[in-house]
């Protein structure tokens, strides 16, 4: 008996996430594309009528949202390899052009079909009215910058079950791009290379969240605050990458203890620990490294998710929601996985030669700089 809970505790130190963030030893494609699925999956009990169905996900967990979940997995994924894109990057220049071409063109080109294919086709007032009106600009200026977002145009699912709302998705773009300022200004005050002063940031942001709550609140808005802390869980995990060991038998006892807590004030707390293991341990197994999906479609699946289901619902407002997922699926992983071929990977090829150019002429600038130094001297 004694040997036996011995080996039932013993994990092997040897896998910790450090292992697993190395290229080819994850599959954090595979997971984000479920999400992304997942997230259209919650939106359909909105965007359709549900017949009765319900979202399964309160029932089984007890609070939250499966497409709220699947948001939050988002998030983390992006705390650990963002961080770890500025750790390994070559300069911060780079770092910058390979968010933007990250987020950007692929978002733009959604945008510019919502604007002028999808909206003059569905709108009730007609192609005149609709490019006359302001709404209409408006819409493809705001949300191509990624400020004041719009999610109206003019005369546009007006007849929905979930009406005027174009791509209730984007909303969470901003914050993602907060987060990615905010590791940015980390790295360039010395965070992101150095632990200690990591920990210290960290310290800080807590404390001042206790004294000062609304600054956090009003930079992430009220319904974001969870998002940037599933990011900054993904950013810290990276930082203790040595020390996460990811074992069965951690997940198993993760589990048990949700089951404890299930019903419980502190049942939150305890399943998002279990979701983040989770995610990590998914991620890392054998079956899905094997699952080779040449390319990371997720983030066109998630950013046309919203639209597609709500074209379905213009066309076919009878359709309840779980019969809607047969079209909405395959429709939004065909998109996504156009994107990424014909956009988004390009997109990146291009940031990744810029980059290049941009550092280039960084470090000329810097070596004309410390010659003028030098000979000022």
């Amino acid at each position: 008996m004694k040997n036996f809970l011995s080996s039932l505790l013993k994990v092997d130190p040897s896998k910790n996430l450090e292992s697993v963030l190395k290229r080819g030893n994850n599959n954090f494609d595979f997971i984000r594309l479920i999400a992304a699925l997942l997230v259209i999956f919650g939106h359909s009990f909105a965007l359709h009528p549900s017949n009765g169905a319900i979202e399964p996900f309160y029932f089984i967990i007890g609070f939250g949202s499966i497409g709220g979940f699947a948001v939050y997995i988002f998030f983390f994924i992006s705390g650990m390899l963002i961080t770890s894109s500025y750790f390994y990057s070559s300069s911060p220049a780079r770092f910058i052009t390979m968010r933007f071409f990250r987020i950007w063109p692929a978002l733009f080109i959604c945008i510019i079909l919502a604007v002028f294919l999808i909206g003059p086709l569905v709108t009730s007032l007609g192609s005149t009215v609709y490019f006359q009106s302001p709404k209409t600009w408006a819409y493809l200026f705001f949300n191509s910058i990624l400020i004041k977002l719009k999610y109206e145009l003019p005369g546009v699912f007006d007849n929905n079950f979930l009406p005027h709302t174009v791509n209730g998705s984007i909303w969470t773009l901003p914050l993602e791009i907060k987060c990615y300022v905010g590791v940015l200004l980390m790295g360039l005050f010395g965070f992101v290379k150095n632990f200690k002063w990591f920990i210290a940031f960290i310290l800080a942001l807590t404390l001042s969240y206790f004294v000062y709550p609304s600054l956090l609140l009003t930079l992430a808005g009220s319904n974001g605050i969870q998002f940037w802390a599933f990011f900054g869980v993904g950013v810290i995990a990276f930082y203790l990458r040595k020390y996460i060991i990811l074992d069965y038998k951690i997940l198993l006892f993760l589990l048990v203890l949700w089951g404890i807590f299930r019903f419980s004030p502190f049942n939150p707390f305890a399943f998002n620990i279990l979701l983040v293991y989770l995610v990590l341990m998914t991620s890392s197994s054998g079956i899905l490294k094997k699952i080779n999906l040449r390319g990371d479609y997720s983030y066109g699946v998630y950013i046309y998710g919203y639209l597609v289901q709500q074209v379905i619902a213009h066309y076919f407002p009878k359709i309840a929601s779980l019969p809607s997922l047969l079209i909405s699926i395959p429709v939004s992983f065909m998109l996504g996985f156009i994107s990424w071929h014909l956009l988004e990977k390009h997109a990146l090829n291009l940031g990744k030669f810029l980059s290049k150019i941009i550092e280039n002429k960084l470090a000329v600038m810097l070596k004309k700089q410390k010659e003028a130094a030098i000979n000022a001297d």
